[in-house]
Order: C-alpha cells, then structure tokens, then sequence
C-alpha cells in the first residue's frame, strides 16, 4: 500500500513525517473521504492513518501531526473502539463518534468506530 501511495503522489492527499536526530518517529496521511459504494460520508476529508512510534506519546508529536495534515477544519476517521489511548487522543482533538461502526474482514476482532468533527 505505502508503495503504491508514495510512488504514486496525489495532490489531494497529504503525508506528514516526524523526525528525531534523523529517525522517523511518525507519520499522518489525510486525503479525500472513502466509503463503500453508495454510502453517504459525514465529512469530505479523511485521516487515514496516524501513527507516533510508542517512546514518543504525550510529547505532543501525534497533535503535531493531526495539525499538520487535517488543520483545525471538518473530517472524519475510523478508530479501533478498543483503543482507548486512541480514542481520548481524537476527542481531545474535536472529534466525536457519530454511531457508524465496521469490522474489516481481515481482522474481524477489531472494531471500527467513526469519529467525526
């Protein structure tokens, strides 16, 4: 996927990387809204995936990077409902879940619930 997404650049998404003393220790990527077909999207923009490397939490790397790719404005994200780190990390940031929740069939135990703001 990364290969495909960073070999293939696009102007409407947005990848974010945050380096230490030359490491990389996170990465955001937000672009256009996706859903199944013919389902209607609460927001038009979407993160897609944020990440902070675990000796970094709480030093303020991952709100860095929410800034740094989907600003203060609306959008919308998928979160694992049994994430709680996660989860607090999104509704401090202005996100709210709106009730819609999947499982991916690849990984049926994990449930994913939508926030949005």
């Amino acid at each position: 996927m990364w290969n495909h997404i960073l070999g293939n650049p696009r102007e409407e998404w947005c990848i974010r990387i945050a380096e230490s003393r030359g490491q990389i220790i996170g990465f955001a990527f937000f672009g256009p809204g996706v859903g199944r077909e013919g389902q209607d999207l609460p927001r038009d923009r979407q993160l897609f995936s944020i990440y902070v490397a675990a000796e970094r939490h709480g030093a303020g790397v991952g709100k860095s990077l929410l800034d740094a790719t989907a600003g203060h404005g609306p959008a919308m994200l998928w979160v694992a409902k049994d994430n709680p780190r996660a989860v607090a990390f999104y509704l401090r940031n202005g996100f709210e879940f709106d009730g819609a929740e999947q499982t991916d069939p690849g990984a049926a135990k994990i449930v994913g619930a939508r926030m949005v703001r």
